[in-house]
């Protein structure tokens, strides 16, 4: 469905975010809560349109999406590569030189790329597809063509079965990254997915946090853009909580513990949430052992009515650590991350 045709108002402004697939509704929920007026049109997979009519900049305080579009329109696509042909035409019938003037000013001034998308049967690609748009852009509208390396603009073509919308992005290859220069292990945790992971954990003022395998502390980052009474992080690996300590404030404190054993006092923390060891590029002897070792310690540290929110893949290890340590645990989401699909994880001690 044209996400335009649920929009209430033809003169607001339809919005498009993308998110990992799989915590599409968290990043719609925080949508909702952190942005008055915002109405979610729509939802599929790892993209979410929404209609918004204040300041597009407003919309740059959002943490659980990777980038922002506003969507142009769309138009009917037919499955053969010569159907590409007609892309120029269909672009011409949309208007969008008026309204992309307002915005951008004068386009010839302006150089672009485009970047698509394809789910479907057709005999043409999405490089393809994006190819022809760029070619189109340039004819109709008289955009110059950028490079990857240096552009004004980006622009974006999901084809859908026998459909095409056109997107041009807002946001800066920083933004995912949160605007700063950080170091990052090989398997850091994305930011969008680690401020989802907090919000499951329903944040708290009076919270004391604890992330124990804080890796180069992307979750500890997330927690700290919401007030907490305390936030702890600790990694068995030296190498790594100096990546840590270089990426965070110095409010929050960084400790070199085992968690397994941290040594920390008994029902002093309320809210545990981490990216367990997982995957091919974290390397565990015994992934068993150590979870039931692990949930064992956090019950411990956690006081009554604590919870954890952990990402893993390793379903029946978990679910039989928690079970060993007589936790309730609740699967939240499963997400398409790297090419792996680990979930989320709601540990709640009662």
């Amino acid at each position: 469905m044209d996400p335009k045709s649920r929009a209430e108002n033809p003169n607001e402004q339809i919005y498009m975010a993308t998110t990992v697939p799989g915590i599409e509704d968290v990043a719609a929920g925080e949508m909702q809560s952190k942005l008055g007026g915002l109405k979610v049109l729509t939802r599929k997979r790892g993209k979410i349109f929404f209609r918004f009519d204040r300041s597009y900049e407003e919309l740059f305080s959002l943490r659980c999406v990777d980038n922002l579009y506003y969507y142009l329109g769309s138009f009917e696509i037919g499955p053969h590569k010569a159907d590409l042909a007609e892309i120029p035409r269909k672009l011409a019938k949309l208007g969008l030189r008026p309204r992309l003037e307002r915005l951008y000013g004068d386009l010839s001034a302006r150089s672009v790329i485009v970047s698509g998308s394809r789910t479907g049967k057709h005999t043409y690609s999405r490089y393809q597809a994006a190819d022809a748009l760029l070619d189109a852009l340039v004819r109709v509208l008289g955009f110059r063509r950028g490079s990857v390396e240096a552009h004004d603009l980006h622009f974006r073509i999901d084809v859908e079965g026998g459909s095409a919308f056109l997107h041009v992005k807002l946001t800066p290859a920083t933004f995912r990254y949160r605007g700063q220069e950080k170091q990052f292990l090989s398997a850091a945790l994305k930011a969008s997915v680690a401020h989802a992971m907090v919000l499951i954990s329903m944040p708290r003022p009076d919270d004391i946090f604890l992330d124990p395998f804080c890796g180069s502390g992307t979750i500890l980052a997330e927690r700290a853009s919401c007030e907490a009474k305390a936030i702890i992080g600790s990694d068995i690996s030296p190498e790594r909580l100096e990546i840590a300590r270089q990426n965070l404030p110095g409010s929050i404190r960084i400790d070199h513990r085992d968690a397994r054993h941290t040594g920390l006092p008994s029902g002093s923390v309320n809210k545990i949430v981490s990216n367990l060891p997982w995957g091919k590029q974290i390397e565990v002897g015994d992934v068993d052992q150590l979870y039931v070792e692990f949930l064992a310690e956090a019950k411990r540290l956690l006081a009554p009515g604590g919870l954890m929110v952990l990402l893993t893949d390793q379903e029946e290890a978990i679910t039989r650590a928690a079970e060993s340590c007589g936790l309730h645990i609740e699967k939240r989401c499963t997400l398409s991350l790297h090419g792996l699909h680990p979930s989320i994880y709601l540990i709640k001690k009662s």
